[in-house]
């Protein structure tokens, strides 16, 4: 059944001021250790229409690297500068917003690594701020001295808000897990929630694209993330539901395009390149 004129006029239009997108991975673009119905077509759609895209991530568990080859094992043509984590982004808000020039870590090897690379000196010894990430290696005696430095008044960010990571065995305690933990312990919220759905993720994302907000779609799987993200930052979004979000609560999401898979998000970009070229002719 073709969908009716006006739908598809608007389709097309939305996709039409699209230059960049911004793509999502778990739930979205893989699921697993396997690429999502039509993930393959979605990047070799965008190729063809001479459009860009950045894969955008809370995930700062593995490096940028580490995340290339995992989508590059699943058949998908990503590098590592085709990605940015919320690892990146906290480096970056700690150096130019929060001018820090040392800070106590509670994260995975990633994120330490991508503070270190900001230039910025990891101790427990009197930290300009505690950031809080995604760490497997946490003990007591590390979370005990976070909380003491925020009880004595230091400054603490969260690099993003999930509380937990799909993972083969379960879920797993993710950011917002550890987040919850020293608030309940400290009384005190975080000073700055980073990663998606924030505007410092956003913006950052925007910057790395080359293009206006308005040219820029954010594509994922989650509505209170991914559509939240594209809604808090002044552009367009798809929402997937190969993930998280399911039916009346993809309706309520509020996003520009709703998809069975991407595969449909294909269709829709080739139809608009091949409108083009007819056009050019």
């Amino acid at each position: 059944m073709k969908a009716p004129a006006s739908e598809t006029f608007e389709r097309a239009n939305i996709l039409g001021k699209v230059r960049c997108l911004l793509l999502d991975i778990d739930g979205t673009i893989i699921v697993g250790q396997e690429r999502t119905p039509g993930a393959e077509r979605l990047f070799e759609a965008i190729k063809q229409s001479g459009r860009s895209f950045l894969v955008v991530t809370n995930n700062n568990s593995i490096s940028l690297a580490e995340h290339a080859e995992r989508l590059r094992g699943a058949g998908l043509p990503v590098e590592a500068q085709n990605i940015l984590s919320s690892a990146e982004v906290a480096a970056e808000f700690l150096k130019e917003e929060w001018k820090c020039s040392s800070v106590m870590v509670l994260g995975a090897k990633a994120l330490r690594e991508a503070l270190l690379g900001r230039g910025l000196k990891l101790t427990d010894e009197n930290p300009d701020c505690v950031v809080v990430g995604f760490d497997t290696e946490l003990c007591y005696e590390r979370l005990k001295a976070a909380c003491f430095a925020i009880e004595e008044g230091c400054k603490w960010l969260a690099t993003h808000p999930d509380v937990a990571m799909p993972g083969a065995e379960g879920f797993w305690p993710d950011c917002g897990a550890i987040t919850a933990a020293i608030c309940a312990t400290t009384g005190q919220e975080p000073d700055v929630v980073l990663g998606k759905p924030s505007k410092y993720m956003g913006q950052a994302a925007i910057r790395r694209s080359g293009f206006a907000a308005e040219q820029v779609m954010m594509v994922g799987d989650r509505a209170e993330t991914d559509v939240l993200l594209a809604k808090e930052n002044g552009m367009s979004s798809t929402l997937v539901l190969t993930g998280a979000t399911q039916g009346k609560q993809a309706k309520a999401s509020g996003a520009d395009l709703i998809v069975d898979d991407l595969g449909q998000l294909a269709q829709l970009i080739e139809e608009g390149t091949k409108a083009h070229r007819r056009k050019e002719y």
